[in-house]
């Protein structure tokens, strides 16, 4: 049981960051791609910056802080505290934008919100903490996009773009000569909007993400048995044709031939959600 008022504004803040999405984390236990918004608590910042009392990570970079307070506390004046801490994310840690752009301030009771992208950022009252996601890219909404590319007077393709972008930045991009799949938009998309440093097949990058999801869970002691190894591996090659995998696409192949959604529930049991969000979130970020 919380003892004092910054005890108790914290497990309040806890319930509302909860509510809102995100999975709450101490930093001995992180795991920031264990959900697509993560909120690190008591995080340790740059020298000279302190502590912050939550970092949050959407899809695996950190993007804002929040800096927590006891009830009765005045907010107007801890925006210069969460102002500092915005700036002290050691340089060593993946982040969207630097400084961070997105500052809230709470007691659990008020909370105020600051957005860094706004020409003049101010601090103003929120009743809910943002939700860290929106629904995922589909396959049907991929598709839309390469028949509008497609459509007079551009004519263009994957094929295309990534013929053009290996001639202009060659040292930057890689699968020049493979085939192109519909994800590739994906990459292209990325690369462009310069969240991406390199051109990279999509495909080829989910497979790294897999491998790495992996040897984080072999580190952590968890090892899984070769029928499990199997599905993974099915749900790995349909992410990276489709950008995301749902429960529905358990009912097409090859999924279904193996005893689909049933069969995958039997293997992973109670934790198969689980492993679904994991993959969705940590395979294409």
């Amino acid at each position: 049981m919380p003892e004092t008022p910054e005890e108790k504004a914290r497990e309040k803040v806890d319930e509302m960051l909860h509510a809102a999405g995100w999975h709450v984390q101490d930093l001995q236990n992180v795991n920031i791609h264990v959900n697509q918004g993560v909120a690190v608590r008591e995080f340790p910042l740059s020298s000279g910056h302190g502590f912050a009392d939550y970092i949050l990570y959407v899809d695996g970079k950190a993007t804002g802080v929040i800096e927590a307070k006891k009830a009765g506390t005045t907010l107007t004046g801890v925006e210069i505290q969460s102002d500092k801490y915005k700036h002290g994310l050691p340089d060593s840690l993946p982040a969207w934008f630097r400084p961070l752009p997105f500052c809230y301030q709470t007691t659990g009771v008020e909370t105020r919100f600051t957005n860094g992208f706004d020409p003049d950022p101010r601090s103003t009252n929120l009743f809910f903490f943002h939700r860290p996601y929106k629904a995922r890219l589909r396959a049907d909404e991929l598709q839309d996009l390469a028949d509008a590319i497609h459509r007079p007077p551009h004519h263009l393709n994957q094929d295309k773009l990534w013929q053009a972008y290996a001639a202009l930045e060659k040292d930057k991009v890689r699968g020049a000569n493979a085939k192109r799949i519909l994800t590739d938009l994906v990459a292209l998309v990325r690369f462009a909007l310069e969240q991406d440093n390199e051109l990279v097949p999509f495909a080829e990058r989910v497979n790294a993400n897999f491998a790495a999801w992996l040897a984080q869970h072999a580190n952590s002691g968890r090892r899984f048995s070769e029928d499990q190894e199997m599905w993974l591996q099915m749900i790995r090659d349909h992410i990276a044709g489709n950008h995301s995998i749902e429960t529905a696409d358990f009912e097409l192949s090859p999924f279904v031939q193996s005893g689909g959604l049933g069969r995958f529930y039997e293997v992973f049991g109670d934790r198969y959600k689980e492993v679904l969000e994991e993959l969705n979130n940590s395979l294409v970020a």
